[in-house]
């Protein structure tokens, strides 16, 4: 069992020549250390790490927007939902329409 500093120094030296992903690492490194909180560690280096960084951006997925079907004519598909506001005079509830 070893500090987290030095198990910081071990992570990344290991990563600098493998440039492995978090549970890789931790994987790797736990075969002969031990210590608190290796995969917060190995995040973080991961995170630091500029290669990573610039070969990772272009895998990572990105959430389709919006992720209705576009409607071809006005009201064919709509959302309707309300909500609840502070009361002005008898008015305390808010209509919403999504076409």
């Amino acid at each position: 069992i070893i500090n987290k500093a030095i198990m910081g120094n071990i992570i990344e030296q290991v990563h600098e020549g493998t440039h492995w992903g978090s549970q890789a690492l931790v994987d790797f490194v736990k075969r002969k250390y031990i210590c608190r909180g290796m995969f917060t560690i190995a995040m973080q280096v991961c995170r630091k790490c500029i290669y990573c960084m610039r070969v990772n951006k272009k895998l990572m997925r990105k959430d389709l927007q919006g992720g209705r079907d576009l409607a071809i004519w006005p009201f064919q598909r709509i959302q309707v939902d309300y909500t609840e506001l502070p009361a002005v005079g008898n008015l305390k509830y808010l209509l919403v329409i999504v076409d």
